[in-house]
């Protein structure tokens, strides 16, 4: 499955210069509790605002910066070699990140992690150009709602259409500096796959360049 997560102020912005207008505690708390042990994916402003690749995480980051990609390769060559000696505790310190080059290979490799059922999620966590380009393959969306405005220049473009979306969980008001915000979910109603009787998966949305 791929989703995506998401956090908006009332009209619908995520952010302004490249930079986030509002950071929420709690907000924070069930991003990590949602993405734990799974692949993120984002752009390079993103992989830029949150200073680090992620620890729980499979952090891909969607550039054609070359030092980047560099810089990422010999990371991940230094946790084979220390896989390979067996020092498994300290592969896992390292501060790792892949780096995929284009969008055609980032679908790509949706594509064969989720129809080998290699990961039951993958998760879009950003920025705006990402989010447009990977949501119409999206079946889940976990997004909090700050009631509150802030000067954007970047919007997420929340699913209004009742007969493909519908809105599967909404918390109680929760406030913050003064504002309300809300958790929610949106779930596509037709779901991305099923099993037949032959045990053949059966794609009921489009994947990217299937």
């Amino acid at each position: 499955m791929i989703s995506a997560i998401v956090t908006v102020d009332k009209n619908n912005g995520i952010g302004n210069n490249g930079d986030r207008q509002f950071v929420i505690p709690k907000d924070i708390d069930r991003f990590t509790d949602i993405v734990s042990n799974k692949s993120i994916i984002m752009g390079r402003k993103t992989f830029d605002l949150i200073k680090e690749p992620l620890k729980y995480c499979n952090n891909i980051v969607v550039t054609r910066n070359s030092k980047m990609i560099l810089e990422s390769a010999k990371t991940n060559l230094e946790i084979i070699q220390r896989m390979n000696n067996d020092d498994d505790e300290g592969a896992l310190n390292i501060d790792s990140y892949l780096v995929i080059s284009s969008l055609d290979s980032v679908k790509a490799y949706i594509i064969n992690n989720i129809k080998n059922k290699s990961e039951d999620e993958i998760i879009i966590i950003g920025g705006g150009e990402i989010y447009k380009e990977f949501l119409p393959y999206c079946n889940k969306i976990y997004m909090t709602k700050y009631n509150k405005s802030f000067e954007n220049d970047t919007y997420f473009e929340i699913p209004n259409d009742i007969d493909e979306w519908e809105v599967t969980y909404k918390s109680e008001d929760e406030e913050y500096d003064g504002a309300t915000f809300n958790f929610l979910t949106y779930e596509r109603k037709a779901k991305d796959c099923t099993i037949n009787e032959d045990g053949e998966i059966e794609w009921t949305i489009e994947l990217p360049n299937e």
